[in-house]
């Protein structure tokens, strides 16, 4: 199996050192696979935080807003962190008459910014919706948002292993040119 090293040893052995550019070559597989996992982990945490409530959907405590929704579309209510308490209640009413969605709490700490989810629901028919939360500390701030699961927050995480092999690979060339230069070199004849 060729490891694609020109062979190890001195002269007249047919064995030659390893050149030097591999090290370039392990130290760039290195930082290629650095610069991925980050971009990937940015690009990824972005596309997430684009998800949190904008302005026009947020809202005061025991106030409420208005937010459309298509047929099977799913939101997400949110709190402030500072202002998350867990005996909030929120309710979502259809402005049309038709059938209310359920709420589901989240049972798992999901935050986005300065957001934390309280509640999902999902539309079953396309119309306009009233959202209203209320708690017991007065100065919460409520908003709407896109969806977002306990699942989804991974996903950053999972760029940085995008990268991964790069590096792995990377270390990998350096090891063994750093070996093979190690061996070459003890195995040079004394002149």
């Amino acid at each position: 199996m060729s490891t694609g090293f020109p062979p190890i040893g001195g002269p007249g052995t047919g064995r030659r050192r390893p050149r030097g550019f591999w090290y370039a070559i392990g130290a760039a597989l290195i930082v290629i696979g650095v610069i991925a996992s980050i971009t990937l982990f940015v690009v990824v945490l972005l596309h997430l935080m684009g998800r949190a409530p904008t302005d026009e959907h947020t809202f005061g405590n025991k106030e409420q807003t208005s937010v459309h929704l298509d047929a099977g579309a799913s939101k997400t209510i949110y709190v402030t962190k500072g202002t998350y308490a867990p005996s909030s209640s929120c309710t979502a009413a259809s402005t049309d008459g038709g059938p209310n969605p359920d709420l589901s709490s989240y049972n798992a700490t999901v935050t986005l910014g300065n957001w934390r989810a309280l509640f999902s629901f999902s539309a079953q028919n396309d119309g306009d919706y009233m959202i209203s939360c209320s708690g017991p500390v007065s100065d919460a701030r409520y908003g709407v948002g896109d969806h977002i699961s306990a699942g989804d927050i991974a996903y950053p995480f999972m760029g940085i292993g995008a990268g991964a092999p790069f590096v792995i690979a990377g270390i990998a060339v350096l090891i063994v040119t750093g070996v093979r230069r190690s061996r070459s070199a003890r195995q040079q004849p004394f002149s």
